[in-house]
């Protein structure tokens, strides 16, 4: 990557994407090393290109959780709307007592789930943007550093300083874009799963009872076998993939979004 043309395909990717949304992106992709500085904090080159390949990908994920979300929306809006059809719009074969048992596995089973999935995905949300504050922060400090180096007679060891740890510290806010589009995957497999097995059910039961029956008895089985593990590889995942707490200096009371 040439320093006087950075990675203008970089930029043009990810104009218009909300994930990073404090400017930190211009600054890797723009930033960096300056010329005159090569010998020491080596390898930020090759950081940098990596993380821009992949904040690229981040976009793609990002879009992706982003519309199961809106699926899961609408599944969830339509069996929410069932109970308030007028008398003329149930069907014939309408079963009151099944969609009774099933809107109760809903709040004790479906609605708790997703609830979970959904709070580690703004965890893991969180923990990322705390990242990216802080490289953002690494990064100020080696340019102030280059900045006082540049001037005659002045010392190159703190800007040298300085750029081995921007280096270092975006080396970390790679591995933690990492590990936070990995969670964005599983938080999207996650929904599709709960869409398929859950809420998919639960709406064609209003015509065909028989696929309530099923439901009821799958969670509802002696030993509740399934209504543990359901959802649950998912929400394991998710949990072990949340990057460990940060200082609370960098904390952000923001509201996450995918």
């Amino acid at each position: 990557m040439r320093r006087d043309a950075p990675a203008a395909a970089f930029l043009r990717a990810l104009r218009g994407r909300t994930v990073v949304r404090t400017g930190v992106v211009l600054c890797l992709l723009l930033g960096g090393a300056r010329p005159g500085f090569a010998d020491c904090g080596e390898g930020l080159d090759e950081i940098e290109r990596a993380v821009g390949i992949e904040l690229a990908e981040l976009r793609v994920d990002a879009e992706t959780a982003r519309e199961a979300d809106a699926l899961t929306e609408g599944s969830e809006t339509a069996f929410r709307a069932l109970h308030s059809y007028r008398p003329e719009e149930i069907p014939p074969r309408y079963d009151a007592a099944l969609h009774r048992q099933v809107r109760t596995l809903y709040r004790n089973v479906g609605a708790p789930k997703r609830q979970r999935l959904t709070g580690l995905r703004d965890r893991a949300a969180t923990a990322y943007r705390a990242r990216e504050r802080q490289v953002r922060q690494d990064q100020t400090r080696f340019f102030e550093a280059a900045a006082l180096a540049r001037d005659e007679g002045a010392d190159r060891s703190e800007s040298c300083r300085a750029r081995a740890e921007y280096a270092a510290g975006l080396d970390r806010y790679r591995a933690a874009l990492v590990r936070y589009r990995a969670g964005l995957k599983t938080y999207t497999t996650g929904l599709d799963v709960y869409r398929k097995q859950f809420l998919d059910p639960a709406l064609r039961g209003y015509h065909a009872p028989a696929v309530w029956t099923a439901l009821i008895a799958r969670f509802e089985s002696e030993t509740a076998t399934e209504r543990a593990e359901f959802l649950q590889t998912y929400i394991d995942a998710l949990e072990a993939g949340v990057l460990p707490a940060v200082p609370s200096s960098e904390r952000s009371d923001e509201s996450p979004a995918p």
